[in-house]
């Protein structure tokens, strides 16, 4: 296999501007709110079409590279929901480029479905975890398969404002679990603990290393961690 990718240089900002910048910029139009400060990041446009229907006003704006960005209003307050896909580099796509077009601090809120590896989480429940760990393959050295990261905390008064919401919203439909540490990982195969006959993986005691140093490790996802 060999992998060519071709980049456009940089156009009207030097010291991150990208090709990716690009898809935004080609399409700013001053009168509207391309990306808004509070960002919803989600993996499906289905997703993204539905959460999207909670805001009034709504632009839609949508690149060649099947970025979906509806922006709107909610309450009052510009809100965007964007759908790029999944994974870490995905979602430095979107951070970063979004940076481009916001002044003043951002709330990026990951809404998406995981894998759960604890007894006290169901399926169907809703987790608001307090950290993520990045769980990366190691390619580097033979300290061992798999790289875990210190814990990153998420926003504590953002988190304890979805969480009541979302208690508030639940009205007995589904439960919502808070705290725990989420795993962040590079794939969605072996870094989560998926064995396979196929593959020379060596994950098949993942979960139990991770569960060694996170005891309140609860689920796994792609994205967290990198927010």
């Amino acid at each position: 296999f060999f992998f060519l990718m071709i980049r456009r240089p940089p156009r009207s900002t030097h010291c991150i501007s990208s090709a990716a910048s690009d898809v935004y910029k080609r399409q700013v139009h001053f009168s509207f709110i391309l990306v808004a400060n509070r960002m919803i990041i989600v993996g499906d446009y289905e997703r993204c079409n539905t959460v999207a229907e909670c805001l009034t006003n709504v632009r839609r704006t949508e690149s060649k590279r099947h970025f979906l960005t509806l922006t709107g209003l909610y309450e009052g307050v510009p809100v965007s929901v964007v759908c790029g896909g999944m994974g870490v580099s995905i979602t430095d796509f979107i951070i970063r480029e979004a940076r481009q077009f916001v002044s003043g601090p951002m709330i990026i809120v990951r809404f998406g479905s995981c894998g759960i590896v604890h007894d006290n989480v169901n399926v169907g429940d809703v987790i608001v975890p307090e950290a993520s760990i990045m769980v990366q393959q190691n390619f580097f050295d033979d300290s061992g398969p798999f790289l875990l990261s210190k814990p990153a905390l998420a926003d504590k008064r953002v988190t304890a404002l979805i969480t009541e919401e979302l208690k508030v919203a639940a009205a007995g439909f589904f439960k919502v679990a808070t705290g725990g540490v989420v795993a962040s990982t590079d794939s969605f195969y072996a870094s989560q603990g998926r064995v396979s006959k196929c593959f020379d993986q060596d994950c098949s005691n993942l979960i139990e290393t991770i569960k060694a140093k996170h005891p309140n490790h609860h689920i796994f996802e792609m994205e967290a961690h990198y927010l």
